[in-house]
This record gives structure tokens, sequence and C-alpha cells, in this order.
């Protein structure tokens, strides 16, 4: 597999229009997207219908009203993906030291054992600790404890 080089002359207006690696496919597939543009671009008809008609329309937005709910909401985007963020990596972090133990497990089993199935039946009672341990952390879909059951 070739290197690939980045070259910016390449890639003037087509990144614009990237689907693959993009958050487009899940966007195009989620019927709330879908609605809220409908009843956005129906909004804009009947304001454009009102003032054809000679209405007032709906009412027009003061672009000092927005000035606290956009400071809000930037803050709480920022607090959230940082908290996002934090939790992501401490979880990671986690995982790569319960990964490092077994590895370091699975080496002192083979250095000092040299019978196949003893070592199999000393990593297998590590592997299976690691299992259940993230099934626990995991949870289930309604936001409890992950159960493991004998099947």
């Amino acid at each position: 597999m070739p290197v690939m080089l980045y070259n910016p002359d390449d890639e003037q207006l087509r990144f614009l229009c990237r689907w693959k690696s993009t958050l487009l496919p899940m966007v195009a597939t989620d019927p709330l997207f879908w609605f809220l543009l409908v009843t956005h671009v129906g909004l804009l008809m009947k304001q454009r219908a009102l003032l054809h008609e000679g209405e007032p329309g709906l009412p027009t937005l003061e672009w000092k009203a927005a000035l606290v709910p956009t400071s809000l909401l930037t803050f709480f985007v920022v607090f959230y993906v940082s908290n996002c963020y934090e939790r992501f990596f401490q979880l990671f972090g986690c995982c790569v030291g319960i990964t490092g133990c077994v590895h370091e497990w699975a080496y002192l089993v083979r250095t000092h054992f040299s019978d196949k199935e003893l070592r199999w039946n000393l990593m297998r009672v590590m592997i299976g600790a690691v299992q259940v341990h993230y099934a626990f952390v995991g949870g289930d879909d309604n936001g409890g404890i992950k159960s493991i059951t004998p099947a």
C-alpha cells in the first residue's frame, strides 16, 4: 500500500462533497433531521407567503435577545465535550492498564511454565476475569448493570 502524501492543491473544493468517513451518512438517515428541515422550510414558505400578502408575517428576532442563550449554549457545549473526553480518556487508561496486566501475566506464565495445557489453564482465568470486568463496566441498554448468566 503506497504512502499517502498530503497535497493541498489536490483538494480544492472536493472535500465539501465527500461522503465517506463523515457524519453525512448518519445525518441523512436520521428522521429528526428531516423533520426539522421540513419544518424550517415550511415556516420560511409561510413567512414568504405572508409577506407577499402584505401581512406582517412572523416576528423578527432581535439579535440582542440571542446573546445570552448563545453564550450559555457555547459554555454548555464546551463543558459537555470536555467532560466526555475526560471520561473517555479515563476509561481508555483503565482499559490499557488492564490489558497491560494481562500481557505481563501472559509473559510470566510463558516464562515460568512449559506445559501448554497448564499455561492455558492459568491464562483462561485472567481472560475470563477481563471479560467479566468489561461486561459489568459496559452496563446494559436500560441503564442498569449487566448480569452474567451461566449460559
